[in-house]
């Protein structure tokens, strides 16, 4: 599967959130018999993911990009706790791993 850019992210200089929701749902999938090299790339994937998410809560992002569901804080707030929650999977998954 290849994410497809989000021409309203490109267009309003913000992050893809349908890029990150994707990334996201991969490293949802990952399970304890993921290799420790695939985890620590999606670690490094979600670490990423929660900066970029992060940059964009609490900015004045402009009428336009409040406007998207994706990019009001709630929708926020619940992608950051996602990618939280998938960041403790993660970490116990490294840690059965090896």
């Amino acid at each position: 599967m290849v994410a497809v850019p989000d021409d309203f992210a490109t267009e309003n200089n913000v992050p893809d959130i349908g890029e990150i929701e994707l990334l996201l749902d991969f490293a949802e999938q990952r399970d304890e018999s993921a290799t420790h090299q695939q985890l620590d790339r999606d670690h490094q994937v979600l670490a990423s993911a929660q900066a970029e998410v992060n940059s964009l809560v609490g900015q004045d992002l402009g009428e336009t990009v409040r406007a998207n569901p994706k990019y009001q804080q709630e929708s926020l707030m619940r992608l950051l706790q996602r990618i939280e929650n998938a960041m403790t999977a993660n970490r116990s998954n490294r840690r059965s791993s090896g």
